[in-house]
């Protein structure tokens, strides 16, 4: 902002008036103390809400919200389960001396069905998540915090 906007907010009536008085340094007092002053404002006002233990609005209940947020925790959680299975699998056909003697196709097998397990355990408590959240914010909206905190506990 340069000194001419600043210069247009600042209340001249906390200026003093007089001849020996430096007018940059007098605007400059002026505005840092309008800045301090809003700061605390600002502070008081988020203390005051979190103090009162001030809530967002609830949410209405919506088929489609639960369907999309329990999809949403599916994919990232399978996306994931993919991962994990895959180097989990990889890992013990490296170290299983019985899948070392195996064939290909029986390598590929558990491979497979390792990955699939594990993205589908991932997938399941993934999704859960997201609908236990999601009734929980529907239900009584705690904030998010509060809301991660209690879906990670149950």
């Amino acid at each position: 902002m340069s000194s001419w906007e600043r210069s247009r907010y600042i209340p001249w009536d906390r200026i003093p008036k007089g001849n020996d008085i430096d007018l940059d340094s007098a605007k400059e007092r002026v505005f840092r103390e309008l800045q301090r002053d809003n700061m605390e404002e600002e502070l008081l006002t988020q203390d005051t809400s979190a103090s009162m233990g001030e809530m967002t609005p609830k949410i209405t209940y919506s088929n489609m919200q639960l369907l999309r947020q329990v999809a949403f925790g599916l994919s990232i959680g399978g996306i994931t389960g993919v991962v994990f299975g895959f180097m989990d699998s990889m890992r013990q056909v490296g170290e299983s001396s019985v899948l070392s003697n195996a064939s290909n196709s029986a390598k590929a097998k558990y491979l497979f069905q390792g990955t699939t397990r594990s993205s589908l355990l991932f997938g399941g408590f993934f999704g859960g998540f997201q609908a236990l959240k999601y009734g929980i914010r529907v239900a009584a909206n705690p904030g998010e915090r509060l809301c991660l905190i209690v879906g990670c506990l149950l």
